[in-house]
């Protein structure tokens, strides 16, 4: 379960391939404590991603770092707007 801290983060980064962690129930709880929180999920070329239960950002690997920096702050930007 996800720490229901505040603030809530107004973009997440994650990575398709997280240890033991169901990506897709990991996307429904951060949406339910963050409902405006921006989520970007890197995965490699021909790697499935499930259907997450709202619009995420995909972030193919291998990436340029400062175009993802450039990208999350852009998620953070839209996320503050509401």
């Amino acid at each position: 379960m996800l720490a229901r801290v505040t603030p809530h983060p107004d973009a997440v980064l994650l990575d398709s391939r997280l240890i033991d962690c169901n990506l897709g129930e990991l996307l429904r709880q951060l949406r339910a404590i963050a409902s405006n929180c921006r989520v970007l999920v890197m995965t490699t070329e021909g790697h499935a991603i499930p259907p997450a239960p709202y619009d995420v950002l995909i972030v193919r690997k291998p990436f340029d770092l400062p175009g993802v920096v450039r990208q999350v702050a852009a998620e953070v930007q839209r996320a503050q707007i509401g």
